[in-house]
């Protein structure tokens, strides 16, 4: 991959080119430079397909999971104040609190909880999984590549398993 760029500019990852057309950035619009008058760019770069194992620059998303959180609140608990400020992520049920939308509800709605001494327990059996994309692949194709790796994993220790048989 090469770039020649001269100033005054704003050279963009859309000027890279490559020798293989299969081969771009996977944004187009990423400033690289601002050249002033007089200023050039020129550069040779290697492209190479990695794996997230080799190294975290070539994982393709930030995954993270946590366990399903529930909201207990006790005759000491300030529900008044919880509901008042939260009453957009929860709702109060009876003598219990129950989250509207948990794909909204992050550890600031968990903090407030726990200031006005409603505790959040979370989930030892039921967890909330969140993959965000880099750009380069869409998360279904990472959760299916993911599911397929470890598809195959569960294959080779099955057969490791029957060979101590």
């Amino acid at each position: 991959m090469t770039l020649k760029a001269k100033g005054p500019s704003t050279v963009y990852s859309s000027e890279i080119k490559s020798s293989d057309p299969k081969v771009a950035p996977a944004f187009s619009k990423i400033p690289i430079v601002k050249l002033l008058e007089g200023q050039e760019i020129e550069l040779v770069a290697t492209a190479r397909l990695g794996h997230g194992r080799e190294h975290a620059k070539f994982c393709p998303a930030l995954a993270i999971y946590r366990g399903d959180p529930e909201l207990i609140a006790t005759k000491e608990s300030n529900v008044k104040e919880v509901v008042e400020k939260l009453s957009d992520f929860i709702v109060k049920k009876g003598s219990s609190l129950e989250i509207k939308d948990i794909t909204k509800w992050n550890e600031a709605h968990e903090n407030i909880c726990e200031m006005n001494g409603v505790d959040v327990i979370s989930s030892k059996e039921d967890f909330i999984f969140t993959v965000e994309s880099w750009g380069q692949l869409s998360t279904k194709e990472i959760v299916m590549k993911a599911i397929d790796i470890f598809d195959s994993k569960l294959d080779e220790f099955e057969g490791l398993v029957k060979k101590l048989k």
